[in-house]
């Protein structure tokens, strides 16, 4: 796996840990500094790891670590 891959998945996981009220993929690319579909395909492949959770809560998906 590429260096940057495994760096921005970090970033998420650290993002997440600092946010456990959870944050929607919107909220993860603000703060990661990434654009959303970025964020949507990492956050995507950290929920195929189970290393994140994902809730929806009315129209929003909250990811939380």
């Amino acid at each position: 796996m590429p260096k940057r891959q495994i760096d921005r998945k970090e970033k998420i996981l650290e993002i997440l840990k600092n946010n456990p009220e959870g944050l929607t993929i919107q909220g993860v690319s603000k703060k990661g500094k990434m654009s959303r579909i970025t964020a949507t395909i990492y956050l995507h492949e950290l929920l195929g790891e189970k290393a994140v959770i994902e809730r929806k809560i009315g129209a929003y998906r909250m990811f939380f670590p």
